[in-house]
C-alpha cells in the first residue's frame, strides 16, 4: 500500500512539473512567437477588398501596398488599395472594383488603385467641404487602360494620376488613356460622359466631353484633339478586350 502511495505520488507530482513546463513555454510562445503572427493577421483583417480580378488572359503581375515582392496575378484574386498591376507583352487584365468601376487593362500596361470609395457622397448643405465628396484615386504609368465607370453613384468622383496632368471625372463615364511606347504625350478618349483634364503645373482646366479626345503633352500642356471615332474604338476594344 504504501508502494503504491509513493507511485501516486511520484505521478502527480510529475505531471504536475510538466503543466508547470508546458505553461511556461505556452506564455513564452506567446509572447515571442505568437504575437508576430497575431499581428500580420490584424494587418491583413484591416486591409479592405476593394476588387477582384474578373477576366484574364495570359500571366500579370501585381505589386502589393508597401512590398517590393511581385506576385502572379490569378483569376478570382482580390485587389487591395495601394496595389500596382503590370501586364506583360501577350496578357490583359480586367478588374471590377466595388464603386462600381471596371478597369481593363491592354498589354504592356501598368495602373494602381491607390484609393476607392464605397459610399456615395452626402449632399447634405450642412456638411463640410470634406463630407460631400471623397474621391476614388487611381494612378497611370503605361500602356492602355480603359476605365468603365457607367454604373458609378451620379455624384462620385474619381481621379487619375498622371505624371504631368489630373483626369478627373465627376460623373459616370466611359474613356480610355493610352501611351504609345514611342511616344511621350497620353491620349485620353472619351466615349461617354465627361472628364476634365487639370495641368499640375498650369492649374488649367480643360473638359473632354464624350466622343472627343485630348492629348496631355510630356510638358503638363493639354490640347484638344478630334472626335474619338469607331474606328479608333475597335482598335482599342481589340487591345483590352478578353
Amino acid at each position: 500500500m504504501r508502494f503504491v502511495s509513493r507511485q501516486k505520488g511520484f505521478f502527480i507530482g510529475l505531471t504536475t512539473i510538466l503543466l508547470v513546463l508546458l505553461t511556461n513555454a505556452t506564455v513564452n510562445a506567446d509572447k515571442f512567437g505568437r504575437s508576430a503572427i497575431w499581428n500580420r493577421r490584424t494587418r491583413i483583417s484591416n486591409e479592405v477588398v476593394i476588387g477582384i480580378v474578373e477576366r484574364m488572359e495570359d500571366q500579370s503581375i501585381i505589386q502589393r501596398k508597401g512590398g517590393t515582392s511581385e506576385n502572379k496575378v490569378s483569376l478570382g484574386m482580390r485587389v487591395y488599395e495601394g496595389d500596382v498591376i503590370k501586364t506583360t507583352l501577350k496578357s490583359r487584365v480586367h478588374v471590377r472594383f466595388k464603386d462600381g468601376t471596371y478597369t481593363e487593362w491592354a498589354s504592356s500596361s501598368k495602373f494602381q488603385i491607390e484609393r476607392i470609395r464605397f459610399k456615395a457622397p452626402n449632399p447634405l448643405k450642412n456638411n463640410k467641404a470634406s463630407d460631400q465628396y471623397d474621391e476614388s484615386v487611381f494612378r497611370y504609368y503605361n500602356g492602355v487602360i480603359h476605365l468603365f465607370a457607367e454604373q458609378i453613384h451620379p455624384l462620385q468622383h474619381f481621379v487619375v494620376k498622371t505624371p504631368t496632368a489630373v483626369i478627373q471625372a465627376l460623373e459616370p463615364t466611359d474613356f480610355y488613356i493610352v501611351k504609345d511606347e514611342d511616344s511621350k504625350d497620353i491620349e485620353v478618349k472619351v466615349k461617354t460622359g465627361k472628364i476634365f483634364l487639370l495641368n499640375t503645373i498650369t492649374n488649367e482646366n480643360t473638359q473632354v466631353s464624350n466622343g472627343m479626345s485630348a492629348f496631355i503633352k510630356s510638358s503638363g500642356l493639354v490640347n484638344l484633339g478630334g472626335a474619338f471615332n469607331l474606328d479608333e474604338e475597335k482598335v482599342l476594344i481589340n487591345k483590352t478586350k478578353i
